[in-house]
């Protein structure tokens, strides 16, 4: 074994090593991918306020965190006091940014490289 070899990439299990980030108005989060769905990090805030156009359900799920306190309030943003697993990236960014939003194209990594390029860049 070469002990100057580099070790092999490993994944960490709390998804560390590949944080996806998300900035809007009033809200900035970080997360990442998993099987079953996205995964947004606690700490992370959303926007209090929601657009007319915003999908109910999307509401529906903002009020059930708020109620579950998984979201608390904080001046005019909620933070995310555990991490909380979404159906998908689009939900989750939905659900932080106060409107409809695709999440392949608001989580980027830290080169601001999107989720849609990192997935189509994976299936290469």
């Amino acid at each position: 074994v070469n002990v100057f070899s580099k070790p092999e990439k490993t994944q960490r299990q709390d998804g560390s090593d590949r944080l996806l980030y998300m900035k809007g108005a009033e809200a900035e989060a970080s997360g990442y991918e998993v099987a079953d769905g996205f995964v947004v990090c606690q700490g992370s805030t959303a926007r209090v306020s929601t657009t007319a156009s915003m999908h109910p359900y999307l509401d529906e799920i903002r009020e059930s965190l708020v109620s579950r306190n998984i979201f608390r309030t904080e001046g005019n943003q909620y933070v995310l006091e555990q991490d909380h697993t979404f159906n998908s990236p689009s939900q989750a960014a939905a659900a932080m940014m106060g409107r409809n939003a695709n999440g392949r194209t608001e989580w980027k990594n830290s080169e601001g490289v999107t989720l849609k390029q990192l997935q189509e860049q994976a299936a290469e």
